[in-house]
């Protein structure tokens, strides 16, 4: 390398390799290829329609594509585990949930996930609120009656999740303690989860609310109560649990991490192409008609998001002896 004098000490720090030097070239460079997201959920998911909308809209401000690979399995967790062993230049993300990056390392001896040590947070992509519904059959229509119900006959009533340690289970785990009921849980996946729901063959279920709004609106199923913070348009007369005068608010999210290690600039450039996507009014109708709430985050804003719910979940899943290999 030959440098002229005024240039030395430039030449120097490229030689070296300077790791400020490094990332900002990578950054201005990024992306120089494709970009895979890992979609750790067969295709067709909850929320597989908004998402891929998300990324066309993102690809554009990025210039180049970002190809959805499906990686089901596991609990969502293959996303997580993909990105650990990917090259940290961001060209490899991943869609996170709650429950994966929360949940299962606070159960699990051998899956680590610690923001910043096992994968880098990008951006905390959407939260969505979670309605528990009941069988039209039962002899209540509302919170009111289910409670009452549920406490005359203890363990009578059952209810399904998506999974043991997901965040559906969590929320009912946290929440029938602090009613004072007691109901048997039935684990499921999700296609099988919503077809019975559907023929009446499981009692209760705890659910994002687009799947169930055409059983609701047929008379099949009663929409008794959000566990979100806040009152859903989607049904408006089931009240919230904090407006029942419990105090609780839950509400699940998901969100895109790449692998650890990446540049703190190419982090931050996947950020903004991502936010950019979702403030476009034909993707953030996308989610918004599907019952999401769109967050606009930052890196630092999801990695304090992650590291909270991480403190908040450990006392459950020690209460119920969950564990996962």
């Amino acid at each position: 390398m030959r440098c002229k004098i005024r240039e030395v000490a430039a030449c120097l720090l490229v030689a070296v390799g300077i790791p400020g030097v490094v990332t900002s070239a990578s950054a201005q460079n990024f992306p120089t290829r494709t970009i895979t997201a890992i979609y750790p959920f067969a295709a067709g998911g909850a929320s597989d329609v908004q998402l891929r909308s998300m990324f066309g809209e993102a690809a554009k401000t990025l210039g180049q594509s970002i190809v959805i690979e499906n990686r089901p399995g596991a609990g969502g967790r293959l996303g997580v585990m993909a990105v650990q062993r990917a090259t940290p230049d961001g060209h490899m993300i991943a869609l996170a949930t709650d429950s994966a990056l929360t949940v299962v390392p606070n159960a699990s001896p051998t899956f680590t996930a610690q923001p910043g040590r096992d994968y880098a947070p990008v951006h905390q992509t959407f939260g969505y609120s979670q309605v528990i519904v009941s069988q039209a059959r039962l002899p209540f229509k509302d919170a009111k009656g289910w409670i009452e119900y549920a406490k005359a006959n203890p363990g009578k009533l059952n209810y399904s999740s998506q999974g043991i340690g997901g965040s559906q289970h969590l929320y009912m785990e946290q929440i029938l303690p602090v009613l004072g009921i007691e109901m048997t849980h039935i684990p499921y996946g999700t296609a099988q989860q919503l077809t019975d729901i559907a023929s009446g063959t499981i009692d209760m279920t705890i659910f994002t609310g687009g799947p169930l709004k055409p059983l609701v609106d047929a008379g099949k199923l009663n929409a008794l109560v959000w566990t979100s913070p806040l009152r859903q348009r989607m049904f408006p007369n089931a009240p919230t649990l904090k407006e029942m005068g419990y105090n609780l608010g839950l509400q699940g999210w998901v969100g895109i991490v790449t692998a650890p290690g990446t540049p703190a600039d190419v982090v931050a450039k996947l950020n903004a192409a991502l936010n950019a996507a979702q403030k476009l009014p034909e993707v953030e109708k996308r989610f918004t008609d599907a019952g999401y709430e769109l967050f606009f985050s930052t890196p630092q804003a999801f990695a304090a998001q992650i590291r909270a719910d991480l403190d908040a979940f450990g006392p459950v899943v020690k209460r119920l002896g969950l564990k996962f290999e």
